[in-house]
């Protein structure tokens, strides 16, 4: 079965997690905002989210530096939580 994205190889990409994100925001919206901190993989918003999603990036140390800067900022009228995701394969 297929949701219409095609899952794409995180291999070597660190995650970050985003919570409390406006429910109209999209994966272009994300990524203008979190691509100041490095180059971006991937930007995953699952289909129905209720105001989470994910950035994936090619550096650690980008992801770092997005989760210092971002978490516990305004974004869209709503202050998002920012994290290292812990993923599973």
């Amino acid at each position: 079965m297929s949701f219409g994205r095609k899952r794409p190889d995180l291999s070597g990409m660190t995650s970050i997690c985003l919570n409390n994100l406006a429910y109209g925001m999209t994966r272009e919206d994300l990524k203008r905002v979190f691509e100041k901190f490095g180059e971006i993989g991937d930007v995953y918003i699952p289909n129905g989210s209720r105001g989470f999603g994910f950035v994936r990036y090619y550096n650690a140390c980008d992801a770092e530096d997005a989760v210092e800067a971002m978490d516990g900022r305004t974004l869209n009228g709503r202050e998002i939580e920012v994290e290292m995701a812990n993923l599973k394969s």
